[in-house]
């Protein structure tokens, strides 16, 4: 993978946040493929992805909760 499939899947990422969660099983399939890479470079990522809700999604997918009764707060 190059640096181009980086700004790839970057790209898609912002815009799946558009019409949320229409396209959630999309991303998740693409956060499994930047986790079987183990590197992805995105440098417009917080820029640009500004959904909170697909963040969040994308943090508890890489590092899930151990318990169903802890949350995540998000300020």
């Amino acid at each position: 993978m190059s640096a181009n499939d980086d700004m790839l899947l970057g790209h898609m990422t912002v815009l799946m946040q558009y019409d949320w969660p229409k396209y959630q099983t999309q991303f998740c399939d693409l956060i499994r493929t930047i986790a079987e890479r183990r590197k992805f470079t995105y440098n417009l990522f917080f820029t640009y992805v500004v959904s909170i809700l697909l963040f969040r999604h994308s943090v508890l997918f890489r590092h899930p909760l151990p318990s169903s009764r802890q949350h995540v707060d998000v300020y």
